[in-house]
């Protein structure tokens, strides 16, 4: 099927990503109110995922027909066949009963990662899904900072059964996790609106930096320290450019002058966090990083192949109570073996990287391979769907981003 850019078929793909982008970052918290199941598994954070399948296989030979290398064709059907092989040979060899639904995200970053280039690389519906995805995330940075501000005794908690509820709690947490109901998901989510932030100049300055201030301070809220590193970065990015209006030093100075009264009346973002971890160690990351090897090596050399059984990674514990978490790259090895994780990132890096790559994507490169090695991030769809909308608006927004220089749109790569 040949997807001409004005056919029905193009015009819904593109109309389903756009929904997608507005909504996905709600379906979290929509299953506490609206608990829907189908064999057991939340309806919500199932169903975008498959709507996202459903589209790459719509467009299957549109994408087929894209600049795709024999590389990153090869790598993709090599990584899949290799998916399938590993989880048969898991429940043969270990016994495991295998979640399909969970083991898919080493497949699903490549069809998020197809649908939406397929979508940014067109002028008309990049356009679009540039201003849904900042309106998006700027939502979800308000909301953060009403609930902060308004309504924190309102907290997701774990009933009596194990599952999430809404409940009111005088214990008001110690970070913003909007409707994501994970802080770092949250975070890192409203970052990824600032990357995009830096490459849409179309904007006014002015409406762009009240944004990046709106995201920077949700962000705060969340006390997820990477990602508020890296939206301290971009939002000092934004004022790094020669070509500022004259607005940008009354804003920038209005910024200063929020910034002095918070310290001043002790209004901070940091308010409602029990405390601000600057004194603390990583969270325990390197024995849990440690916990990895130790399990690896125990089914060595069968690891390095077929990963390790489900029951062992979920008993490990180490001396101090740490469990197995945190580490994206040690889930992979320990599910797919080390081949599995080196063909994953190997075709990661075939899929995105396009030479020469601009400043601002080998930075959101960087902030990905970061996120992996500090979170379970791998596994968090909604944070994977935003970060591939967001590295496609940046790839197609520039290819020579450098700070203090304008923005020329590129060639359009050709779509058919």
């Amino acid at each position: 099927m040949h997807l001409h850019r004005s056919s029905p078929a193009r015009a819904a793909v593109v109309l389903a990503v756009l929904a997608l982008v507005a909504v996905y970052q709600f379906l979290p918290s929509l299953h506490l109110f609206v608990p829907f199941q189908i064999a057991g598994k939340n309806i919500w954070t199932v169903m975008p995922a498959v709507i996202m399948i459903a589209l790459f296989l719509l467009i299957l030979p549109a994408i087929w027909r894209t600049p795709l290398t024999p590389v990153q064709a090869g790598g993709f059907v090599t990584l899949a066949f290799i998916w399938l092989i590993v989880l048969l040979s898991r429940i043969a060899i270990f016994g495991d009963t295998v979640d399909i639904l969970r083991e898919r995200y080493l497949l699903l970053f490549f069809v998020f990662s197809a649908v939406l280039r397929y979508v940014a690389v067109d002028p008309r519906s990049r356009t679009q899904l540039a201003n849904v995805l900042i309106g998006a995330l700027c939502i979800q940075a308000v909301l953060g900072i009403i609930h902060t501000h308004f309504l924190p005794f309102v907290q997701v908690a774990p009933d009596s059964t194990g599952d999430l509820g809404v409940t009111v709690e005088l214990d008001q947490g110690s970070g913003e996790t909007g409707t994501l109901l994970v802080r770092s998901g949250f975070a890192d989510v409203v970052v990824c609106g600032q990357f995009v932030l830096l490459t849409e100049r179309r904007i006014p300055f002015t409406l762009r930096a009240v944004i990046m201030a709106v995201m920077l301070y949700a962000v705060s809220l969340s006390g997820a320290r990477y990602a508020q590193v890296w939206s301290a970065l971009l939002t000092a990015g934004l004022f790094v450019n020669r070509r500022m209006d004259r607005a940008a030093p009354v804003v920038l100075a209005a910024i200063a002058v929020v910034a002095i009264a918070m310290s001043v009346t002790g209004r901070t973002p940091f308010e409602l966090q029990s405390e601000l971890r600057f004194d603390q160690d990583s969270g325990g990351r390197g024995e849990k990083l440690g916990l990895v090897i130790e399990v690896l090596s125990n089914y060595w050399p069968l690891s390095a192949f077929i990963g390790v059984p489900g029951s062992a990674a979920l008993n490990a514990v180490s001396a101090t109570g740490d469990v197995i978490s945190d580490d994206s790259f040690g889930e992979m090895a320990m599910d797919f073996g080390l081949t599995g994780l080196l063909l994953f990132l190997t075709c990661l890096l075939v899929w995105l990287v396009r030479w020469p790559i601009s400043i601002l994507s080998a930075l959101m490169l960087i902030f990905l391979f970061g996120n992996f090695a500090i979170t379970n991030s791998i596994l968090w769809d909604p944070w994977l769907f935003y970060f591939l909308v967001a590295w496609w608006l940046v790839y197609t927004g520039t290819r020579k981003f450098r700070p203090g220089t304008p923005t020329t749109q590129p060639a359009v790569e050709a779509t058919h």
